[in-house]
């Protein structure tokens, strides 16, 4: 966790020049790993981000602030795999997605 935090918050700090909080850090970063590490997630995982970012490291030869906040959020919802939405999505994607475990479809 320690370290998506330390990505996020240096990526946002980098292009806003605002820090954002420990807190505000600390719940984006959670909200990011538990999304990305639901039961049925194979692939689109929480290595395979820090995999991504690291290569993008190498490619560019520094922690690109941009590429890494489009790393940590690509497929943060991926519900036509996972079929499942965390507590913490259902609440900060409620006006937007419905989960169609709860006989909706999805919409957006």
């Amino acid at each position: 966790m320690g370290k998506v935090e330390r990505l996020l918050a240096g990526a946002i700090q980098r292009l806003t020049e605002c820090l954002l909080t420990d807190d505000t850090a600390r719940s984006m970063a959670t909200f990011i790993v538990d999304s990305m590490s639901t039961p049925a997630r194979v692939y689109h995982t929480m290595d395979h981000v820090l995999e991504m970012i690291h290569d993008i490291e190498i490619d560019t030869g520094m922690e690109h602030p941009i590429l890494i906040l489009a790393a940590l959020f690509h497929d943060i919802v991926y519900l036509t795999v996972d079929l499942y939405l965390s507590k913490e999505q259902k609440y900060t994607l409620a006006n937007i997605v419905h989960d169609p475990n709860e006989s909706q479809s999805l919409a957006l």
